[in-house]
């Protein structure tokens, strides 16, 4: 099959398959080439490194083996590799595959994937069913709880329903990108085994599966294949979600809902708020959008416009997150947004689930605040998913981390990293959109074009009646100049709207949720065509401009990008008297290792027209920012002072590149929020071992003499070690004038690597005296005992009292350690 053909076939199967029957339909990624400074380098990594890199995951870590183990094929003595939903995240790695081979054809991944291709059909029952962890079952009865019952048996937890979603969205990918169908024959059989297992007649299955994607999926299958019983099993699994009446097993057995978690605890067009687990909410929401444009439910429609305003008003973290709550990767409680690391979630697949949503509703209804929640995503709380260097992946995305926190290579359950392959190869498909005009006897509409994202590409759109190229040149996100050339094949009239950004407009979201402190330098973006300006007034967030349009017209934009203070609504307490810095569609955050290793005891000046850009080059070019503040801390004598610093910021997505470092967007807006160091209490220190006895007082002293390290001036003597004692347990001890109440304490610890032999401890354990003897404290549950470098590692344990503390530390086998400072408060 030529390459012509197959991108022909592509755009066809692509833009019928995800959005036929919307009001406005997208213009396809295969017909836009990305040429930008901010995702070029991330898309050709992606291609280049990250893909593979999924694939090579999938055969170390068993997820294909299982496939050949399903067929009878696998290698003697193999057991299967749990989770058993590693099928559908392993679909999506084909599915960006496939989308990557119509930028980047590469003959010898499409050889690889018939190759996988094979392996899967081989798997495939003759019946069509294909779960490998269900059909492998009978010879490993012990296989996880979720393939408990065989088929069908538990689709609150099996993911068999959410595996086939994925593998009919893989399949459509993988059809529209080679002309092949083997992969889609494979779907095509096991969705026919659905139609007939699942619906209202006798003797089927009338239940819901516990993760969504299905819906998606079929949806997508049934404009490929034209066949509408894959619609109806759709709508069939959207209207049942929260319908305990009309819920049935196989053998009629009543099921009952499964609740909130998975968003069926009452029927969807009943639904007004974003609630349980948020990869399967957004999932669930963006299939409904699909289900709803084809039927014409305007029920549906009315749902998704209500939960969507929810989220945006209730329940959406600053950085586009969503899923607040790690308790069920859940979305929480309205207005409740935790920043920390254990305390927030966010996770990097419910973002990518989010922009499905977003880009949908969109779609249905063009409007500009869709598309700002998007954009919002996309430039922060999606991409930071991922490394600068393509092969380390987050899953939480937290707002604020005390350090320790950092991107993995893999995951036992790795459904993040390839949705961020599939998305970013995708990716040009969310720039442009357009809307058909009507024509009647009274008036004419003419076509719209939508720019949606002003991320730089070429692109050619089907528009009037012809094709139009497109040259967008940008440098988002860190200017707001945008220069659009158009270059139509023959003179034509048609409206472009150009989305005006909220930020650009001083409303950081559509909802009360965020706002900018101050939008006294907020200017309207000024438009020009050919240098002459464009008087417009925005409507729904786009300035629309009508007129003949002519090769060659350049359109330009400039919006200002001022680094704007942002303030949060008071019903969230974590924000209460807190602020965080976005200029442009960017977040930012601060970094310890930034800032002489402060970060929690910092506060930005209120000013911050003073502000210094640098472009960080190892970081992708990224733009730091440095501003006014000051940090806030304390003398000897315990008491308070401020000292004026320069604060640095950067890029919240590029953060946790450079090595570990805590980090914090939601800053202390004065001392009520600042973390200031605990006074120290006075106490005579005693240390299990010291290099000498003139050593020990002099360097003891600086246990707890309140200083601590940075990044700007050399305190390597103003600690303490036990150094040349390696790898035995040492310790530190506080003796008290009179007896304290303490439930607080914490250690920053020392280490030389690469110029001594102190390391970071193994471990360490805090106790205290009780009568004669040593007690270990009670930490709280949210507690534990960190070794991190470069912070405070702080213990919260039940309150003791008590004339004696005492450190124990376990020294790491061949090296010594040693601390800067122990706090107790």
């Amino acid at each position: 099959m030529t390459r012509c053909f197959s991108v022909v076939l592509f755009l066809f199967v692509f833009i019928v398959s995800v959005y036929g029957g919307y009001p406005v339909r997208p213009v396809p990624f295969t017909n836009v080439t990305i040429e930008d400074s901010f995702w070029t380098p991330r898309q050709e990594l992606n291609h280049k490194h990250s893909i593979p890199f999924a694939f090579e995951q999938s055969e170390k870590t068993g997820r294909i083996e299982n496939f050949k183990l399903a067929a009878g094929k696998a290698k003697p003595g193999y057991k299967y590799t749990v989770p058993l939903h590693n099928d559908g995240d392993f679909y999506k790695g084909i599915e960006a595959a496939a989308y990557d081979l119509q930028q980047n054809p590469d003959p010898k991944m499409e050889t690889y994937l018939d190759e996988l291709i094979t392996i899967i059909a081989e798997a495939q029952e003759k019946d069509g069913y294909l779960y490998t962890g269900i059909t492998c079952q009978q010879d490993f009865p012990e296989l996880h709880r979720w393939a408990h019952g065989g088929k069908w048996k538990n689709l609150e937890h099996s993911h068999e329903l959410y595996s086939a979603g994925h593998l009919f969205e893989a399949a459509a990918a993988h059809y529209a990108a080679t002309g092949k169908k083997n992969l889609l024959d494979i779907a095509v059989k096991l969705a026919g085994l659905l139609v007939t297992t699942f619906g209202m007649e006798e003797g089927q299955i009338r239940d819901v599966p516990g993760h969504e994607v299905i819906e998606m999926g079929l949806c997508k299958l049934y404009h490929v294949t034209g066949k509408e019983e894959y619609l109806k099993l759709a709508k069939f699994f959207i209207d049942l979600r929260g319908r305990e009446d009309l819920r049935s097993s196989r053998n009629k057995n009543p099921k009952k809902m499964y609740g909130e978690l998975t968003q069926d605890h009452k029927p969807l067009t009943k639904q007004d708020e974003a609630v349980g687990h948020a990869v399967r909410a957004t999932y669930l929401y963006a299939g409904a959008a699909d289900v709803a444009v084809l039927t014409g439910d305007q029920q549906l429609i009315a749902a998704m416009k209500r939960i969507w305003e929810n989220t945006v008003a209730k329940k959406l973290s600053i950085h586009g997150g969503l899923g607040a709550a790690p308790r069920g990767e859940a979305f929480d409680k309205n207005y409740v947004l935790p920043n920390f690391v254990g305390q927030t979630y966010n996770e990097t697949c419910a973002q990518i689930g989010g922009c499905y949503w977003h880009h949908r509703m969109f779609l249905l209804e063009p409007d500009a605040k869709y598309y700002d929640v998007l954009e919002r995503t996309i430039y922060n709380g999606l991409i930071s998913g991922i490394s600068l260097s393509g092969d380390r992946f987050f899953y939480p995305n937290p707002l604020a981390s005390r350090g320790g926190y950092n991107r993995q290579p893999w995951f036992y359950c790795a459904c993040c990293p390839q949705n961020l392959m599939r998305f970013l190869a995708s990716l040009g498909g969310y720039i442009y959109a357009v809307k058909n005009g009507t024509e009647n006897i009274d008036k004419k509409i003419s076509d719209t074009l939508f720019v949606g994202l002003y991320i730089g590409n070429q692109a050619d759109v089907d528009i009037a009646g012809q094709t139009v190229h497109l040259r967008l040149k940008s440098d988002f996100p860190n200017c707001g100049n945008v220069r659009l050339s158009i270059h139509p094949k023959n003179p034509a009239t048609w409206k472009l709207a150009l989305r005006i950004p909220g930020w650009a407009a001083g409303k950081p979201v559509p909802s009360d949720l965020y706002a900018y402190s101050d939008t006294k330098n907020i200017a309207k973006p000024i438009i020009q065509i050919n240098n002459e300006t464009v008087s417009y007034e925005p409507e729904n967030g786009f300035a629309v401009i009508e007129r003949q349009w002519k090769d060659g017209d350049l359109v330009t934009i400039q919006m200002e990008m001022p680094l704007n203070r942002v303030i949060c609504n008071e019903l969230v307490v974590a924000n209460r008297g807190r602020v965080a810095f976005e200029r442009g569609p960017l977040v930012y955050c601060f970094e310890s290792i930034d800032n002489d290793n402060h970060l929690f005891d910092l506060i930005p000046d209120n000013n911050i027209s003073n502000i210094t850009v640098t472009t960080e080059e190892k970081l992708f070019g990224a733009e730091s920012i440095m501003i006014d503040g000051s940090a806030v801390l304390r003398n000897r004598d315990g008491s308070v002072y401020r000292e004026k610093r320069k604060l640095k910021m950067i890029p919240y997505c590029v953060w946790d590149n450079r090595g570990n470092s805590a980090m914090q967007v939601w800053m202390s807006g004065d001392e009520k929020t600042v973390e200031i160091l605990p006074k120290q209490s006075s106490a005579q220190i005693t240390v299990s071992f010291a290099r000498s006895k003139d050593d020990m007082p002099k360097r003891i002293r600086f246990i707890n003499d309140g200083k601590f390290p940075n990044q700007t001036e050399t305190l390597h003597l103003q600690h303490f070690d036990w150094w040349s004692h390696l790898g035995t347990t040492e310790w530190v001890c506080y003796d008290f004038e009179k007896p304290i109440s303490v439930s607080q304490s914490g250690v920053y610890w020392f280490e030389d690597e690469g110029k001594g032999q102190c390391r970071l401890p193994q471990a360490w354990k805090l106790f205290y005296k009780d009568g004669q003897d040593w007690k270990e404290v009670v930490l709280k549950d949210s507690s534990a005992y960190g070794t991190q470098k470069g912070i405070l590692n702080t213990i919260e344990f039940a309150p003791v009292k008590t004339e004696s503390l005492r450190i124990e530390v376990t020294l790491p086998n061949g090296f010594s350690s040693g601390l800067y400072e122990w706090v107790v408060e």
